[in-house]
């Protein structure tokens, strides 16, 4: 561990995936735990609206965003004919 990181560090769980779009911050943490935050009423992301019922369709949607945006391409190369 770097000699600055702390244990409780959201980076210590492994690669991240974030997504802003619009006022909302999306996160998903190397573990899988996922935050959503809107940041222009909550700029220092302190009130995570992960469990809030009225945000679930928005996490969905940037959860499914995210997951687009990471999928591997595939390319599959002809061999060459001679």
């Amino acid at each position: 561990m770097h000699r600055f990181s702390h244990p409780l560090d959201p980076a210590q769980r492994g690669p991240m995936m974030s997504l802003i779009r619009g006022d909302m911050h999306y996160i998903r943490n190397g573990d899988g735990v996922e935050e959503l935050y809107d940041i222009r009423a909550d700029p220092a992301e302190e009130n995570n609206l992960r469990p809030v019922a009225e945000m679930q369709a928005q996490l969905s949607h940037l959860r499914a965003t995210v997951t687009t945006i990471r999928r591997p391409r595939v390319t599959t190369i002809e061999p060459i004919r001679r």
